[in-house]
């Protein structure tokens, strides 16, 4: 893969509240709070608080009466860019990584990877065209395909998998993505840029974190592996088995010598707290607007009906959300395990 390059895009991760300030020595001069035109602090994905890192990008979010939820950060790839250039402990990113889950105690959230092609290994119409006749293997089964227009220039995006999902692919011009947002001096000399870039969020995330902190230098060998386990281009074979059928030339070339390597994540049920914490990161400013509006009786009387309403849609995995909460109150009550 020697043509082919990789590299972390885009990092967001949560540690400790207790954990901030050592959070923010990490960061070159630290990070500025962000406000309103009228003086009011400004949220940030759900927190009520948030700051700006010092390098000009990059968001911190905390609610100062919510310790629980943490210090949540937010490193696209212009941030850990800039930060890369002004502290030499963010070159090295793995070892970033490895303090932030193993000192500080944080997790990672999402974890974007990315493969560049500047050497014209990859072809955008030849990827449409495998796409369409179903010239592939993969996690995902469907795929969509964007194209915009910014600056006269044209860009194109295929995408595998869905925005609210935890894993997605996505194979676009970032040469095209770079001229329409105004950054020519970045693609000065680059006639072909093709980017492959693998979107990983929760679960996912941080079992790549996992990897990318304890393989140093064989990361990116990993990395590969990993993709090529998760979606395959394939030349048109005589077996009823698609998996069965060879790689398409261009595919294992971009890839290079790789073995299929899979993430292990654990599978989790939600605990009913953990329900109740999302629900109230999510849906609390929308409660409080409902009682506000309708009165308590009125707001109580909407989530009444929308709790019936919705009771027809539960499946399996609600059930044993239920199921874990009245066990755990069993085993309370019977002094087998403390509240």
């Amino acid at each position: 893969m020697g043509d082919v390059s990789g590299k972390l895009d885009f990092w967001e991760f949560t540690v400790p509240y207790h954990q901030a300030d050592r959070l923010a020595s990490v960061f070159p001069g630290g990070w500025t709070g962000r406000t309103k035109a009228g003086g009011e602090v400004r949220g940030f994905r759900g927190y009520t608080h948030s700051a700006e890192l010092a390098i000009g990008s990059g968001l911190v979010g905390w609610c100062p009466d919510r310790h629980e939820m943490g210090i949540h950060c937010s490193l696209g790839g212009e941030a850990l860019q800039l930060l890369a250039g002004q502290d030499g402990a963010w070159r090295d990113l793995p070892g970033m990584v490895g303090f932030v889950h193993d000192e500080l105690g944080g997790k990672t959230r999402r974890l974007d990877v990315a493969f560049d092609d500047q050497v014209g290994i990859l072809d955008l119409d030849t990827v449409g065209r495998a796409l369409d006749e179903r010239l592939f293997t993969a996690r995902w089964r469907d795929y969509e395909y964007y194209r915009s227009r910014k600056r006269g220039v044209v860009g194109e995006t295929y995408r595998l998998g869905s925005g609210r999902s935890d894993t997605l692919l996505r194979v676009y011009d970032k040469r095209a993505e770079r001229l329409q947002k105004g950054f020519e001096d970045q693609v000065e000399g680059v006639s072909h840029w093709i980017r492959v870039e693998l979107q990983l969020r929760r679960d996912w995330a941080f079992a790549a974190a996992e990897k990318v902190k304890t393989r140093g230098r064989g990361v990116w060998v990993h990395l590969r592996g990993v993709l090529a386990g998760m979606v395959e281009f394939k030349e048109r074979g005589l077996d009823s088995n698609r998996a069965r059928w060879p790689v398409a030339p261009w595919w294992a070339r971009f890839l290079g010598a790789v073995s299929k390597a899979y993430l292990v994540v654990p599978e989790k049920v939600k605990t009913l707290q953990e329900k109740q914490a999302i629900f109230e990161l999510q849906n609390g400013p929308s409660m409080a607007v409902f009682v506000e509006a309708l009165g308590f009786d009125g707001a109580w009387g909407f989530l009444y009906g929308v709790a019936e309403r919705g009771g027809s849609r539960m499946g399996a995995r609600h059930d044993l959300v239920v199921d874990n909460y009245r066990k755990r109150l069993e085993q309370q009550a019977a002094g087998i395990v403390s509240g």
